[in-house]
């Protein structure tokens, strides 16, 4: 095939491809072109050129670098290839991709320069159009609020925004990287891992909720999503995610569900201790301090109702616990102030003495909050944590709704535990009632029966011919004089319950010897033969009281040493002091047990002998008597050694 018919068939073939095509003859300078070539150059058909005339239609800002090119050609025999303008006669610019070879004869001296010319004009519009795109890209996501993230097809990350490093300031976590600089919290990491490579595998969206450590240190939580980027035949060719910061929805939530879950568990009642322990629990979820207390007032006083991790020599000495009126808790309770204080310096400005205290429990700052109802503290709780916070205002909120919510809990179980103490104290009261009836009983029948046994005797004696000896017919009435006695000291201390029950009890004062009045009443009540009496009486003022009552008091408590001396020696005496007379009735008999000895002046308690009779009325109608006098009475006693009874009065 001849030289010519060869160049004819690459013409052809070019003009198939559509393939701009020159030729240039170097010796006389003139070019040849393919009418593609001229349609994409702009050039007229059948126009002759010479290389300054193609190189005039190149853009101005490529013509030196062209003929540079041009020229290493020729010199150098390298292949020529470019993209350069081409500005038509019409203005427009379009672009070129130009290849060309350079013919050289036996002398290499360049002959001929001939090769293609591409129109690449839409291929470099969309690569400029994809930079500029990845360009506005980079700073859309540089600029929005979120971290955002490329990777790729395995899952490693290609492109953090400028968020992200501002964020954690901390360099090679692109790849996998982030996995070992410790960002994500060591309890979110494995579990982030896992879903980030079942979202790789699958092609599942990836959505996840972690806490990443920002560059000073805090853990903040963050949403996590990422969506999967498909070629059209839809294999995953990269992923784009971000994180989106969720701290303060997230605590929200949480600070929600806490007061849900707290008020759930209020509303199935609760003792207050009970209560206080959730309130430590409950709080902590948020807080998570270091330690914890919570007071219960009680009248003017408190008690700890409930503690976490607070030092045990606080708890046993409250000269560390309560350092004066400083303490957080307590100030809460008394002062009804609420206190956050979020650093050590606030925390030991406010409470100075406690710089010891927050070394032992590590502590940092605190939370103290009265629990109020009706405008007045009724408990407080302080909290007491292991880092510095800031308190903001969603927080505070949500610590006074916890202590809100306390307060109406903590009020309510003051209550049911007062209306379970009155119904056992009802209980006890009806109870014993029963068992006084049934004493009462006991003790009228007694003496009635001796009465209407007695008259009956009388009466048959009194219906025969035989008359009665007048010596039976006084014993007899004797006898009946003792028992009406007995009735009338009966109704008499039942009558006295009902006068001080009522408060209507009436004394008579008058200025009397009480050392006399004692002769008196063991002159009248006398003592068993087989009981020695030691009187040991000393010159007294005169009392100003109710003599008849004072000798009711007397009366009972010489007899009760006769009843349970063991016909013993009984001891009376009496002793002045600067304020004071003080009574004592000292007996050697069978002494009375420390449980009973704590409840022997309350209503319906008898004797610790079984068989003793009474209505157990005598001990409490006693100290009421002398309390209304202004004085004290009580008893010390041994069993198997005695007892003995003092009554203290004022001068």
């Amino acid at each position: 095939m001849t030289f010519d018919k060869e160049k004819e068939q690459l013409h052809l073939a070019l003009d198939l491809a559509r393939i701009g095509f020159y030729d240039w003859n170097v010796p006389e300078n003139t070019i040849v072109y393919n009418k593609y070539m001229l349609e994409d150059w702009g050039i007229e058909d059948g126009r002759s050129m010479t290389l300054q005339d193609a190189v005039n239609h190149i853009h101005p800002d490529d013509q030196e670098r062209v003929n540079q090119l041009v020229n290493e050609a020729l010199n150098n025999r390298t292949t020529y290839s470019t993209e350069y303008r081409v500005v038509r006669p019409d203005g427009t610019i379009v672009w070129m991709e130009v290849n060309g070879l350079v013919e050289f004869n036996e002398t290499n001296e360049p002959i001929r320069f001939f090769g293609t010319s591409i129109n690449i004009t839409e291929n470099k519009e969309k690569a400029l159009l994809l930079v500029e795109s990845e360009a506005m890209i980079r700073t859309f996501a540089d600029t929005m609020p979120q971290m955002a993230f490329i990777a790729d097809a395995s899952g490693a990350i290609t492109y953090f925004n400028q968020r992200w490093y501002d964020y954690v300031s901390a360099e090679g976590t692109e790849g996998w990287g982030w996995k070992d600089k410790l960002i994500h919290h060591p309890e979110d990491i494995e579990r982030t891992v896992k879903t980030w490579n079942h979202s790789i595998a699958t092609g599942t969206h990836y959505e996840i909720d972690y806490r990443l450590l920002r560059h000073d240190g805090e853990y903040r939580w963050h949403l996590g999503r990422a969506l999967p980027h498909r070629n059209k035949l839809g294999e995953i060719i990269g992923w784009y995610g971000t994180n989106t910061d969720i701290h303060e929805e997230r605590l929200a939530l949480e600070r929600n569900r806490v007061l849900y879950d707290f008020g759930l568990a209020l509303s199935k009642g609760m003792s207050p201790d009970e209560i206080a322990a959730l309130i430590l629990k409950e709080g902590k979820k948020i807080l998570h301090n270091v330690a914890g207390i919570v007071l219960l007032k009680n009248e003017n006083d408190f008690k700890i109702a409930a503690n976490d991790n607070i030092p045990e020599e606080y708890l046993r000495n409250w000269r560390y616990l309560d350092i004066g009126i400083r303490f957080p808790a307590k100030s809460a309770l008394f002062e009804g102030n609420s206190f956050f204080l979020g650093n050590l310096q606030d925390f030991l400005h406010e409470f100075p003495a406690y710089e010891v205290a927050t070394q032992k429990m590590n502590a940092k700052a605190v939370v103290a909050l009265p629990l109020i109802i009706q405008g007045k503290a009724i408990a407080s709780v302080a909290y007491y944590l292991g880092a510095e916070t800031t308190f903001s205002n969603d927080l505070r909120l949500f610590f006074e709704s916890l202590a809100s919510q306390a307060a109406v809990a903590v009020d309510r179980g003051l209550l049911f535990e007062q209306q379970l103490l009155q119904k056992e104290e009802l209980e006890d009261a009806l109870k014993v009632r029963d068992e006084f009836f049934s004493m009462a009983s006991h003790e009228l029948k007694t003496p009635l029966t001796a009465i209407r046994l007695n008259c009956q005797l009388v009466s048959k004696r009194l219906q025969t011919p035989e008359s009665l000896p007048k010596e039976k017919i006084i014993s007899l009435t004797q006898q009946n004089d003792r028992s009406v006695s007995k009735l009338v000291r009966l109704v008499d201390d039942m009558l006295d319950i009902s006068r001080m029950r009522t408060g209507v009890m009436n004394l008579k004062k008058e200025n009397f010897d009480i050392c006399e009045l004692i002769k008196e009443v063991i002159s009248n009540t006398g003592s068993s033969d087989k009981s020695e009496l030691i009187l040991e009486l000393c010159d007294l003022p005169f009392v100003n009281g109710d003599r008849l009552r004072m000798e009711q008091v007397i009366t009972n408590l010489f007899s009760n040493a006769i009843r349970y001396g063991l016909d013993k020696p009984i001891h009376v005496k009496t002793q002045l002091n600067e304020t004071s007379i003080l009574l004592s009735f000292k007996d050697h008999g069978i002494g009375i047990p420390t449980e009973l000895l704590n409840v022997i002046f309350d209503r319906y308690t008898r004797g610790p002998s079984k068989d003793k009779q009474g209505l157990g009325l005598g001990l409490y109608i006693s100290k009421q008597i002398i309390e209304i006098h202004d004085g004290k009475i009580w008893a010390e006693s041994l069993v198997g050694i005695g007892s003995t009874f003092y009554v203290s009065l004022p001068v």
